[in-house]
């Protein structure tokens, strides 16, 4: 539940960001109105274009800061195969061999 809720945090900033960057971009008034209101060298298609871009850019930069990074992924150390078997070892008490249960691993 947490990570629902921090994901959609995110994704709302990313998105107040990206309006706000495109809202500026856009709403840059250009130096002579006269020029520009007759349609000399001003291209309104081009503006919208880089405004949109700029705030998808935008947003997308302000996501990337937002996210977590992934941990590091450990593996636990294995652990050597071990078992008991019956085996004859030479005992010095006795001075003979004997069968003993003996701890063997890998």
């Amino acid at each position: 539940m947490t990570f629902l809720r921090h994901s959609r945090r995110g994704a709302l900033i990313a998105a107040a960001v990206a309006a706000a960057v495109s809202a500026f971009v856009m709403s840059a008034a250009p130096a002579d109105a006269q020029y520009y209101r007759r349609g000399y060298g001003y291209n309104r298609g081009a503006a919208v274009g880089l405004g949109i871009a700029g705030g998808l850019i935008a947003g997308g930069l302000a996501a990337g800061a937002l996210a977590r990074p992934v941990p590091d992924v450990v593996e636990a150390p294995v652990a050597p195969a071990c078992w008991f078997e019956r085996r004859r070892v030479w005992d010095d008490y006795n001075g003979m061999y004997v069968v003993r249960r003996v701890r063997v691993c890998e």
